[in-house]
C-alpha cells in the first residue's frame, strides 16, 4: 500500500472495464525503448491526462526534456517522441516534462485562448506554438506559416518545421555550451529556444534528419553497420 497505489481499489475499478485493450498504450520508457503500458488510473499513478491525452488523441510529436540538470552533467536531456513518456524517460535523475507539438480538442485545457489562435488541422488539432514566436520566424525567414504539418521550406513552413528547427538547436554543441550554466538553475524556465539567426530552412531540415534518426524512422537505419553477429567460437 502506497500513497498512489491501492491494490484492492484497483481490482474493484478494473472489474467495470469491459474492453481492456483500449487501455493498452505505447510509452517511450527510455530513449529508443518503446514499451507497452496499461494506461488506467487504477494502475498508473499521476496519468497527467491533460498532457498525455494529446499524445493519444491522434498523430502527434513532442519534445521531452527536464527543467534543469545537475552541475557538471552537461545539457543533453532532450529527446523526441511520438508516444507518451514517464517520470524518468529522458533523465533518470531529474523530473521529465513533455511538450506536445499539437493540441487536440476535448483534452485538458486545449480549449483555451492559445488553442483557438490557430485554424483546425488534421483531426481538429492545433499547433501548441506561441503566435509571437511564429511571427518572429516569419520575419526572420521570409516564409509564410501554415498551421498544420510541414511546409516546403521554400515558400512556407509548418509546426513540424518549427519543432525540427528547435530540436536542431537543442542538440547543437554551441547551444549547449552557451546555455549550460542556465540549464543548471532549477528556477529558470525550461530550455530556452533563441529566435532564428541562421537560415531557418537549413536548420529545420537538419532537425528533420535528426528527428528521423531519434524516432527510428530514418532510411539510414536500414543499413546495419554489421553484416552478421558471430555467436560463440573464436
Amino acid at each position: 500500500m502506497k500513497k498512489g497505489w491501492d491494490c484492492s481499489r484497483a481490482r474493484r475499478d478494473l472489474k467495470h472495464v469491459s474492453d481492456v485493450t483500449k487501455f493498452l498504450r505505447k510509452i517511450l520508457y527510455r530513449p529508443f525503448d518503446v514499451r507497452h503500458l496499461f494506461y488506467h488510473r487504477s494502475l498508473v499513478w499521476r496519468t497527467v491526462d491533460q498532457v498525455m491525452g494529446h499524445m493519444l488523441a491522434g498523430e502527434n510529436l513532442a519534445i521531452g526534456t527536464t527543467r534543469a540538470v545537475e552541475i557538471g552533467a552537461g545539457y543533453s536531456h532532450v529527446f523526441a517522441t511520438r508516444e507518451m513518456i514517464q517520470h524518468h524517460t529522458i533523465s533518470i535523475k531529474e523530473v521529465n516534462y513533455l511538450f506536445p507539438l499539437y493540441l487536440y480538442p476535448g483534452v485538458g485545457n486545449a480549449d483555451g485562448s492559445l488553442f483557438h489562435t490557430w485554424p483546425e488541422g488534421k483531426g481538429g488539432r492545433r499547433p501548441n506554438l506561441d503566435p509571437g514566436f511564429v511571427d518572429s520566424i516569419e520575419q526572420a525567414s521570409g516564409l509564410n506559416f501554415t498551421s498544420d504539418g510541414r511546409g516546403d521550406l521554400i515558400r512556407e513552413f509548418g509546426p513540424q518545421d518549427v519543432l525540427a528547427d528547435t530540436y536542431a538547436r537543442f542538440h547543437s554543441p554551441e547551444y549547449r555550451r552557451r546555455f549550460e550554466a542556465m540549464s543548471q538553475v532549477s528556477t529558470s524556465p525550461r530550455p530556452r529556444c533563441p529566435l532564428p539567426v541562421e537560415p531557418f530552412a537549413a536548420l529545420a531540415q537538419l532537425g528533420h534528419d535528426l528527428l528521423a534518426l531519434h524516432l527510428l524512422e530514418s532510411s539510414l537505419l536500414h543499413k546495419p553497420i554489421t553484416r552478421y553477429i558471430r555467436l560463440g567460437g573464436p
